[in-house]
């Protein structure tokens, strides 16, 4: 008798569980929807989600009683029909911070998907590995940055190999030691999701949309990285490593270096200045590329190496559009010409740069944190682990 009590109340237990991760699998694609394709009313919800009304107006209930979604106007689909209330997600109110961690900078800044609402850059030798997100000098974030602007979590992007799953820094480049706990140290001091993953990957995975999800992404600045995302997801490879075009070997020349070291902005500033005896700004040497022999001569040199290299993993892994963002990518001529050395060397498909490259280091790990948080993807260490899941109750392991 015992048995079967324990037996029933188990299967029970199962049940419950299932309708809970039902429930957040729901709502978790009512977001996606919106996110994705914009305002929609109750009725598009539920065309799209093979719902009954009845269930897509019990938990756009839900959505909206914490924040996640509002009424956003309404529109009339026909001449006799009644108006429909379009709901959106709420962006202005799920606000989130940004830090995007790299080898001389850190950028951060309070943002939603669209906008940022304060910015600030500081010199990454400031870090304290105590609080990485608060340094000591000058209190350059203030004390109160986290409750005066009333942010939902936190999104850390950093150079090197990072466990996502784990918010472990695996290998930083020297900026922190050896599989630092970044995530366990941070939620001593804030009590937020805190989502952690490569700064480059999360550039890519910011801009996925349901029509742009396969691509390869490439950044430069400081030096060079990439990341392929394949059917809307990032690919990792292995061993974590999937889409490093910064760690391949520069060929035919004497000296063994990758390409990231050699088209970093370090070296072509120190390429400048022995050609030129002027200490210039990588920036600075961009905006010369058209106008000055030595720059354009340091700089198609590196444009060479970059576009043999990504023709060739173009080649290989086929995306349906290469995307190339920050740096010197930003510069329309210096654009142009690697388009078209890409061309040259044989590879056909659109080369893009992201309509707002210029302000992916201040919004793109905050978005990726929004996303991760809006559809449910982890359970972060903090007390509230996700719209899609707040207020219930959620054994969820961590998932990258």
């Amino acid at each position: 008798m015992g048995e079967e009590l324990s037996s029933v109340n188990y299967s029970m237990g199962n049940e419950v569980n299932s309708l809970k991760s039902l429930k957040k699998n729901n709502k978790s694609s009512i977001l996606r929807l919106l996110y994705d394709n914009g305002a929609m009313s109750r009725l598009e919800l539920a065309k799209e989600t093979g719902l009954t009304t009845a269930s897509i107006t019990v938990l756009v209930k839900d959505l909206m009683s914490c924040g996640a979604i509002i009424e956003s106007g309404s529109v009339q689909r026909n001449k006799s029909g009644r108006r429909e209330v379009l709901l959106d997600i709420n962006y202005k109110e799920l606000r989130v911070a940004n830090i995007t961690i790299e080898s001389d900078k850190i950028y951060f800044s309070i943002c939603n998907r669209y906008e940022t609402l304060i910015e600030k850059t500081f010199d990454s030798s400031v870090i304290q590995q105590a609080d990485p997100l608060n340094p000591a000098e000058d209190d350059i974030l203030g004390n109160h940055w986290s409750t005066q602007y009333k942010i939902r979590c936190i999104g850390i992007g950093v150079i090197g190999k990072v466990d996502t799953e784990k918010g472990i820094l695996i290998d930083s480049r020297g900026l922190f030691p050896p599989n630092f706990p970044l995530r366990k140290v941070l939620s001593m001091q804030y009590p937020y999701p805190i989502i952690i993953t490569n700064n480059v990957r999360a550039q890519a995975y910011s801009i996925i949309t349901s029509e742009l999800n396969d691509f390869l992404y490439v950044k430069h600045g400081p030096k060079l990285g990439g990341a392929i995302v394949s059917n809307g997801r990032i690919v990792r490879g292995s061993g974590n490593e999937a889409g490093e075009i910064g760690q391949t070997q520069v060929r035919n020349i004497q000296e063994k270096i990758t390409l990231g070291d050699y088209v970093s902005e370090k070296r072509i500033r120190k390429r400048y200045e022995m050609e030129t005896s002027k200490d210039l700004e990588a920036e600075e040497i961009y905006k010369l590329f058209s106008t000055d022999k030595v720059a354009y001569s340091v700089i198609s040199d590196c444009l060479k190496q970059i576009s043999d290299t990504v023709a060739n993993i173009g080649f290989i892994i086929d995306p349906a559009k290469i995307i190339l963002s920050g740096g010197m990518f930003l510069h329309d001529d210096i654009f142009e010409k690697l388009c078209a050395l890409i061309k040259d060397a044989g590879y056909l498909k659109p080369v893009i740069r992201p309509t707002n490259s210029d302000k992916l280091k201040f919004l793109s790990s905050g978005i990726v944190a929004l996303k991760f948080c809006l559809f449910g993807l982890i359970k972060p260490d903090a007390e509230d682990d996700s719209f899609v899941s707040k207020n219930e109750d959620d054994d969820e392991e961590p998932s990258d």
